[in-house]
C-alpha cells in the first residue's frame, strides 16, 4: 500500500499556489482601476496637427509649453488640478517639438511665448498669455463643456 502523505502534501502546495496567484491578479487589477480613475487630464497634441486640433469642432481648452519654462509647470500643476475637478480635459502642446507649419499656426494665433492658454468656443479663440493663475485658469476650464 502506498503511502498517502505525499498526495496530502502536493494539495497544501496547489492550493498556496493558486491563493497567490489569485491575489496577485487581484493587486493588478486593482492597479490597473487606480490608474484609470487617476489618468492624466492633459491629451498631448503631436507635432504636425497643431491647426488640426485648434481649429476642430466644439470647445476646447489647449496650454502651450516648454519643457525648460519653470512657470509652465506651474500652470500646468495648476490646469491639471482645476482640470480633475471639474472632470474636464484638455490639451498639452509641447512648443519645443513642432513643425514649420505649427509655428506658422502659433505665429498666426499670436502664441509668441510659452506659458500660453487658448480656450476655443464655438470656433471663438480666446488667447490667455500674461498672469495664468489659478484664477484666472479656474475661469478658462470652466468655459469647456463637457470633456475634450
Amino acid at each position: 500500500m502506498k503511502n498517502n502523505s505525499e498526495g496530502n502534501q502536493k494539495q497544501p502546495k496547489l492550493a498556496r499556489t493558486v491563493v497567490f496567484i489569485s491575489l496577485f491578479l487581484i493587486s493588478v487589477l486593482a492597479v490597473f482601476v487606480c490608474l484609470h480613475h487617476h489618468a492624466d487630464v492633459f491629451v498631448p497634441v503631436s507635432s504636425g496637427n497643431v491647426a488640426q486640433v485648434l481649429e476642430a469642432e466644439g470647445n476646447r481648452l489647449f496650454l502651450f509649453t516648454d519643457p525648460y519654462c519653470e512657470s509652465c509647470a506651474e500652470c500646468k500643476q495648476i490646469l491639471n488640478t482645476v482640470c480633475k475637478d471639474e472632470k474636464v480635459q484638455c490639451g498639452i502642446i509641447d512648443v519645443s517639438d513642432l513643425t514649420e507649419e505649427d509655428q506658422e499656426t502659433l505665429n498666426r494665433y499670436e502664441i509668441f511665448k510659452t506659458p500660453s492658454l487658448i480656450l476655443v468656443q464655438n470656433h471663438k479663440v480666446q488667447i490667455i498669455k500674461d498672469n495664468l493663475n489659478e484664477d484666472i485658469i479656474r475661469s478658462a476650464v470652466s468655459g469647456i463643456s463637457g470633456n475634450y
